[in-house]
């Protein structure tokens, strides 16, 4: 299907951790840079849109081609169901109605799955992998495999007006992330201007939790409509091998205490579990983990499982044995058969069809790549899993 009825051409605007202005997340070191006028956005991405379309779709938008081609749910479907629900009536045509901001790539996280290009604690070891040539990353020009981002960076306060001069009451929503948001100290007054300016707007935030102060959980309480994303892709030892973090024990008391502040109607949680091959045995672990959490909270929580670490390729699913792709498979059984009452879950069927995908034709990934990067993640973590 052609991409002329995508939310985020026509109304959308993503500032990304590659420091670009452009149509959505999908699209990673295209667009204007965050160094000109950001609130002339929209005027600059004009030309963009207007572009002639191949079959239907313009050139910038591969990634979700790709998806739809391979009968994946991509980004631009997403939204039309969400449009849907919201009713057409709320979109305004030619103004930026959706927010995708990344502060910059300032994190204090080093994700086995991750890069420089969002995260600075793997500017050190992109650098020497850049000068070694002892790397896992390959050369396709992929999110995570070889972009590389050669410092750290992040959203000054008069850029962040810059993005507040196009929220006004017509604003629907802005996603949040990083690096990582909350370790970022302009969270709270960028939090301020949205809510100000489209008292309405539903704000989502992809945050590790690594960093939650007492008057940061205060102010969450606070806002009108705000979707909290947690990073936990594993529990205990796998937490700590795959995040690049010292104490699993601070995220799960952090993890507790935003569930007991939160509403569970205005302010809601979820876990974004990533399956990457570290973790392909994880899935019930971190099910019965929600579960406890959500119990103890009395709110109901959810399991969003519609990430999949396809790069760099050394990181995938694919780069796993074959038999731990069927402990995956048994993992998304147990979950789906577990109906709990507490725990809702997403996209667990598609995550199926990619274990399935990957059996039955596993990528070519070059050995000498799932090698290094496990000599890496172990010298970076100084353990083995």
């Amino acid at each position: 299907m052609p991409n002329s009825n995508c939310i985020w051409i026509d109304n959308g605007m993503c500032v990304s951790a590659f420091g670009k202005a452009v149509f959505c997340c999908m699209i990673h070191d295209q667009g204007m840079s965050v160094r000109d006028d950001l609130s002339t956005y929209n005027e600059r991405m004009k030309a963009e849109r207007d572009k002639p379309k191949t079959n239907g779709w313009l050139d910038i938008c591969g990634s979700c081609k790709k998806k739809e081609d391979s009968g994946a749910t991509s980004r631009r479907m997403r939204y039309i169901d969400k449009v849907e629900k919201w009713g057409q009536a709320r979109i305004k045509k030619g103004k930026i109605q959706f927010l995708d901001i990344s502060f910059g790539n300032t994190c204090n996280q080093m994700c086995a799955m991750c890069s420089s290009a969002f995260s600075s604690k793997w500017l050190k070891r992109d650098k020497k992998m850049l000068e070694t040539g002892f790397t896992f990353r390959d050369n396709s020009r992929s999110q995570h495999g070889s972009l590389h981002v050669p410092e750290a960076w992040h959203l000054s306060q008069d850029k962040l007006d810059e993005i507040l001069a196009l929220v006004d009451e017509d604003t629907i929503q802005c996603d949040i992330k990083g690096g990582e948001p909350l370790y970022d100290k302009m969270f709270e007054y960028f939090c301020k201007g949205l809510i100000e300016r489209s008292p309405r707007i539903r704000i989502s935030v992809s945050t590790n939790l690594t960093k939650l102060s007492d008057e940061r959980l205060e102010f969450i309480k606070t806002m009108p409509e705000a979707q909290f994303g947690l990073s936990i892709d594993g529990i205990g030892k796998t937490y700590e091998f795959v995040r690049g973090w010292h104490d699993w024990n601070i995220i799960d008391r952090n993890t507790r205490r935003l569930a007991q502040a939160i509403d569970g109607v205005r302010q809601k949680i979820s876990i974004n579990f990533t399956l990457m091959r570290y973790n392909m045995d994880q899935l019930p672990a971190v099910y019965d983990y929600l579960e406890d959490v959500a119990k103890e909270s009395g709110h109901r929580l959810n399991l969003y499982l519609g990430q999949i670490a396809t790069s760099p390729r050394a990181m995938s699913p694919a780069a796993a044995d074959p038999k731990m792709v069927l402990v995956a498979l048994e993992g998304i059984d147990y979950v789906r058969n577990k109906k709990s009452k507490h725990v809702s879950h997403a996209l667990l069927d598609s995550l199926e069809n990619y274990c399935y995908s990957i059996l039955d034709n596993r990528p070519q990934i070059p050995q000498h790549l799932i090698d290094n990067a496990h000599k890496i993640m172990v010298a970076e973590r100084g353990f083995e899993l």
